[in-house]
């Protein structure tokens, strides 16, 4: 899987799960807006994991 997918995946859990995560490292990252077409493969992926 992609960095930048896990990376985003990651974040994401976070911010569903807060009470979840003590901490987050994202190492080489953006504030890139992100890419509307990889939107679904994300929440997916994030919705496979919770």
């Amino acid at each position: 899987m992609p960095k930048a997918t896990v990376d985003n995946v990651g974040m994401r859990l976070a911010l569903a799960h807060p009470q979840d995560v003590r901490s987050l490292a994202l190492l080489d990252t953006s504030a890139e807006e992100e890419v509307a077409e990889r939107r679904p493969q994300y929440e997916a992926m994030a919705a496979a994991v919770t």
